[in-house]
């Protein structure tokens, strides 16, 4: 977020203060029909039905209700509620790493030895030898995760490499 004074009449007072604040949410459940979503770690959830809102997927394009799905990390920005009106704005990310925990910070991990915050909403605890889905806020923040066995994600391109006795080793 960030934080915005505007001096309209130049005389080193200021008039107006801007703030700019986004919720990160890590989406557990959508219902289409009656256009809310729900936070995983915190459970709230997001009416945005009978609202003037926008959504912009990942790469700044508008779309619709439509186009969200659980595991979706949304940047939630909206205006003061003013006499029953409300502004929404949601950014969609869809930046992942996956990976193994190697270390933990107070607000990061180590994921393969590449350190990486956690946002505020995140509430998971990280331990070292978590392996899975790392979901990403466009800053780059951990928003959400999602534990994986090792073989039961896609593998990744890599080299292989045939050790002693023939045996395969390589990347995960």
């Amino acid at each position: 977020g960030s934080v915005t004074f505007i001096d309209n009449d130049s005389d080193g007072v200021y008039e107006v203060i801007v703030i700019d604040s986004a919720e990160v949410v890590f989406v557990s459940a959508v219902d289409k029909t009656n256009e809310v979503f729900v936070d995983k770690y915190s459970n709230d959830s997001y009416n945005v039905h009978e609202k003037e809102y926008v959504i912009y997927d990942s790469n700044g394009a508008e779309t619709g209700f439509e186009s969200l799905s659980e595991k979706n990390v949304l940047e939630v920005r909206r205006t003061l509620d003013v006499q029953g009106e409300q502004w929404i704005e949601i950014h969609m990310s869809d930046a992942q790493r996956v990976g193994e925990v190697t270390s933990t910070g107070k607000d990061f991990v180590l994921v393969d030895g590449e350190k990486i915050k956690i946002s505020r909403s995140c509430t998971e605890k990280f331990s070292m030898g978590d392996y899975g889905v790392f979901y990403l806020t466009s800053g780059g923040r951990i928003a959400g995760f999602e534990s994986a066995e090792i073989s039961a994600l896609p593998p990744t391109p890599g080299v292989v490499m045939v050790g002693e006795g023939g045996h395969m080793a390589g990347n995960r």
